[in-house]
């Protein structure tokens, strides 16, 4: 059994969402993706896979499938990375490794495997141990934090990415930009706030001038546009 869950997630349509957050009115997606040169796909296409490898490992956010990047080239923005995920929370872990197994009764009788359910009152001690009112508004808290520690954690990943490799993509003019955007499934809830889609973009130049050491990393990270929605 992998770490990692892989399932379908309903989200807005990828391709038109990148069109709505970076193309002109009255541009053309094909005409922007064919004026890309063949150096820049095949850039494109590279970093696609690492985005790829560092959402499939992650430990924060979780993904439909291990090719869930999708990077398009538009003539007024650059290069924009996007895919669909959702937040890998405690919820969403391995439940059955929660299960008390010792408390299912099994038994074989006239060739029939019948499986007994703990009864109401067996099951009683774990009710109780849930706690009080004030007990469960903790949990609930403290589900609320990691949730968003995982949301922060999982944004910094792609930080990371961004700055390490955003540099590569050939062919860009310095005042374009290089962004990733990830769309959750479901807005997610985090602390006073939620959160459906995240846009992470630096300028071509700022990347260039990071990848020369000429920027710091606080520098280059302070540089960095983060639009929240």
């Amino acid at each position: 059994m992998t770490q990692r869950m892989f399932r379908t997630l309903a989200a807005p349509s990828i391709a038109a969402a990148a069109v709505a957050l970076c193309m002109a009115p009255g541009a053309s997606a094909q005409g922007t993706r064919n004026e890309a040169s063949t150096k820049l796909k095949k850039h494109i296409g590279v970093m696609e896979k690492i985005l790829d490898e560092t959402l499939v490992g992650s430990p924060n956010l979780l993904v439909g499938s291990q090719h869930v990047t999708r990077g398009i080239y538009l003539k007024e923005f650059g290069v924009l990375f996007s895919f669909e995920a959702a937040l890998l929370s405690q919820d969403r872990g391995e439940w059955w490794d929660k299960i008390d197994w010792s408390k299912f009764k099994v038994e074989t009788k006239d060739g029939k495997t019948v499986i007994q359910f703990p009864s109401d009152e067996e099951d009683g001690d774990s009710k109780n141990a849930k706690g009080s009112k004030g007990a469960q508004d903790e949990n609930a808290k403290e589900k609320s934090r990691s949730r968003e520690e995982r949301y922060e954690s999982g944004k910094a990943e792609l930080v990371s990415a961004l700055l390490d490799y955003g540099e590569t993509l050939a062919g860009l003019q310095d005042d374009q930009w290089v962004g990733i955007a990830a769309f959750f499934d479901e807005e997610e809830t985090l602390g006073d706030r939620r959160v459906s889609t995240v846009l992470i973009k630096a300028k071509v130049t700022d990347l260039r001038a990071y990848g020369a050491e000429r920027l710091s990393r606080k520098e280059m990270e302070n540089r960095l546009v983060v639009e929240e929605n």
